[in-house]
Formats: structure tokens, C-alpha cells, sequence
């Protein structure tokens, strides 16, 4: 994305400038920044990364620890609510409808086959946690976390 590109320029060299800046003019500069790190999240930017900008400019905004740790959860928390995860690609859709079939075909065979709930549980979940490594290569895919 290269508006992230520039976005991350600008964050580099406010960095390296705002020991210059009077305080109101770096708090607003860091305050202006975070804003435009919200609206790259909520188009799809990297949610982590996104954050350790934040992060970075925060204390510019709040010197204090405590306060500082509260404005960077209060930050974190929008973050998370505006992130706008990318959509799966073709191969990664084709494996989720893939795993969704194959998913329910487990299930139904265990809810048959078992008759003890705790068992059906434990085992429908040893079965798909295999089904995700085979389908995926992983036991939870990342893009399915986001």
C-alpha cells in the first residue's frame, strides 16, 4: 500500500524532528498522525503494525506512564474496532469453502457415529484441528484470525 509508505515516512521523520518542535506543535503533529494511522487501519492496513506506530508516537501525546498506558489501550481498542481485515484471496477462498464442506461432513459423521457428548466434542476437535493442517498447512491460519 503506498499511501502506508508515506504514512510511515512521515512518522519517521516527525521522529527525528520533534525534539525541535515546541510541545502544543509536536502533540498535534503526533495527535494528526495517529489519525491518519486510524484511516489506514480501517482500509485494510496491517492492525500490529498500525499499533507499534502508535506506539511510537504516543509519548509525544502523553509523557506520562500510567496515563500513556491507558491512551495506548484506549487507542489499541479503536484500532481494533475500525480494522478492516483484506478480503481472502481466490486460493484462500476456494480453501475456506473447501474446509466449511469438509467441516460439516465431520461433524455429522462424529454426531452419528459418538454417542457421549464430552467425546463428540473432543473428538470433532481433534478432527477438524487435522482437517485445518490439511487443508491450510497450519492448525489456525492466520487470515482466518484477523
Amino acid at each position: 500500500m503506498v499511501e502506508s509508505k508515506v504514512l510511515v515516512a512521515n512518522i519517521t521523520t516527525f521522529s527525528q524532528s520533534a525534539s525541535a518542535m515546541p510541545e502544543a506543535e509536536r502533540k498535534q503533529r503526533a495527535e494528526n498522525l495517529i489519525e491518519e494511522i486510524k484511516s489506514a487501519v480501517a482500509k485494510g492496513a496491517n492492525l500490529n503494525q498500525a499499533y507499534a506506530h502508535v506506539q511510537e508516537l504516543t509519548p509525544y501525546i502523553e509523557p506520562q506512564p500510567n496515563s500513556l498506558e491507558a491512551l495506548n489501550y484506549k487507542l489499541w481498542m479503536e484500532l481494533k474496532d475500525s480494522h478492516t481485515p483484506p478480503l481472502p484471496c481466490a486460493a484462500q477462498r476456494e480453501q475456506i469453502s473447501l474446509y466449511a464442506k469438509a467441516s460439516e461432513q465431520v461433524i455429522d459423521e462424529v454426531l452419528d457415529s459418538v454417542e457421549d457428548e464430552e467425546q463428540q466434542h473432543s473428538l470433532i476437535e481433534e478432527r477438524l484441528s487435522a482437517l485445518r493442517k490439511q487443508i491450510f498447512g497450519m492448525e489456525e491460519p492466520q487470515f482466518l484470525l484477523q
